[in-house]
């Protein structure tokens, strides 16, 4: 009996089963590096994992001392406007009583039916100025005084 005809070539079977021997033998190395990348790269995620979490808690304590100082300052504020707040009450409360103490004092009238009068008229009914009997109180009509004219002497 003969051997039956393949489809195909006998050295593409010789080749193929060559082929598969080189694998099998290059498979450890070939499994331990690519071991080995994936620890590499999972050391890697972790690093970075790690300084983003870092990075995070350094934002969040920033924000944190940030937080904290605009309270502060905000406290300042509430703390002087309240302390602003009581002087003005105070300052009223100190107005008032001088207007309810002016109130009690009595009002200087005015004369002649509401008139205002002049400072010198005010300190004559005071008794502060004392009045000669050529002064009754009448205005003196004011005499303007004439400028001396210079004569210029002419050099000709």
């Amino acid at each position: 009996m003969e051997a039956a005809q393949t489809p195909y070539p006998k050295d593409v079977a010789d080749q193929r089963a060559r082929y598969s021997r080189t694998l099998a033998k290059r498979l450890p190395d070939v499994l331990a590096a690519q071991a080995a990348y994936e620890a590499e790269e999972k050391g890697r995620l972790a690093a970075a994992l790690a300084a983003r979490e870092a990075e995070k808690a350094q934002r969040e304590a920033e924000m944190r001392l940030h937080l904290e100082e605009k309270e502060r300052r905000e406290e300042a504020m509430r703390e002087q406007r309240r302390l602003m707040k009581e002087e003005q009450a105070a300052l009223a409360e100190k107005l008032k009583a001088d207007v309810s103490e002016d109130e009690d004092k009595p009002k200087r009238a005015r004369v002649e039916g509401g008139k205002k009068r002049s400072k010198k008229e005010r300190q004559r009914e005071e008794g502060m100025i004392e009045t000669s009997e050529e002064d009754d109180g009448e205005a003196k009509p004011k005499v303007k005084k004439q400028k001396k004219v210079s004569r210029q002497s002419s050099l000709s």
